[in-house]
């Protein structure tokens, strides 16, 4: 237990030096160091890349296999850049920020809130899921994230901290829903981010032409309590974050027989397509597909 202590508090205590540090050094100098990390840890320190091939074949088995380990190099750049830019991006002015940060169809989420309906945010773990829902916050909306608690403890009260520093509320996955219910009913954005693997507690959906499990969170809260489902997502172009937000159309499942099965397919086929834009921008070290066909 003790020796458990003593590592968490180094954990902690590098974390809060290598906020400091990235928060300090410029961006230019930051891309740098974070392409260098990301191609050390593909050649030297391949962490879950077997997991990435494997899924990249599922994803696309009609690809050569020079092609997925191509995205894989890719994806390890990508994630070491969106992890470098975690602090100082949150701990950005807003001049600073918006400076790398447009966001796209910003009206449609106005539009809604003016209304007095409440938002299930949807995104899924691909290009910066970070930076999506921080350009909500520092735009005047109110937003809660529903967010998997961090096994350290010291190391989920600094992301925490930094993920609250603009104005988000941060919820577990675990805490009381009435909350989060009072919340959209009051008219604020619920941040969600769905796409990792459900287990037995999920629903039967299809992702790239395979049999998952997903979890039900945006489709039964849209559903039980009217509010829209918009779907975004955050690429990387050119350099810069573009968040895009477009309304997930839901009239046609209230007439099916699992009104909640069609709309979380609905949201997954639509991230499919966005992700086999840009593969390499997608966390493919979760395992997605932990079953068979």
């Amino acid at each position: 237990m003790r020796r458990y202590r003593v590592r968490e508090r180094l954990e902690y205590l590098l974390v809060v030096w290598l906020r400091s540090f990235l928060c300090k050094v410029p961006e230019v100098r930051r891309d740098k160091i974070s392409a260098a990390i990301g191609k050390m840890l593909y050649f030297w320190l391949p962490v879950r890349k077997k997991t990435i091939l494997e899924n990249l074949k599922i994803a696309f088995p009609h690809r050569k296999e020079y092609w997925r380990r191509k995205i894989c190099f890719r994806c390890y750049l990508h994630f070491a850049k969106i992890s470098f830019d975690f602090f100082p991006f949150y701990f950005a002015d807003n001049k600073s920020f918006f400076r790398r940060v447009s966001i796209k169809n910003f009206r449609l989420v106005e539009d809604l809130i003016k209304r007095g309906s409440g938002v299930v945010l949807t995104t899924f773990h691909f290009g910066n899921w970070e930076v999506l829902g921080d350009a909500l916050a520092r735009s005047g909306f109110d937003v809660v994230a529903i967010a998997r608690r961090q096994k350290s403890e010291g190391f989920d009260s600094i992301v925490t901290q930094a993920r609250t520093t603009n104005g988000i509320k941060v919820v577990s996955m675990n805490d009381n829903m009435t909350g989060i219910t009072r919340h959209l009913q009051r008219g604020g954005i619920l941040f969600i981010v769905p796409d990792q693997y459900a287990g037995k507690r999920g629903i039967d959906i299809t992702f790239f032409g395979r049999k998952t499990k997903a979890f039900r969170g945006p489709a039964t809260f849209s559903l039980r309590l009217g509010c829209p489902i918009v779907l975004a997502w955050c690429n990387l172009v050119n350099g810069e974050y573009c968040v895009n937000l477009e309304l997930l159309k839901t009239d046609s499942a209230l007439e099916s027989d699992d009104p909640i099965g069609e709309v979380t397919q609905s949201y997954f086929d639509y991230f499919e397509a966005k992700i086999r834009s840009v593969p390499e921008q997608y966390f493919w070290f979760h395992r997605r597909w932990k079953r068979g066909r």
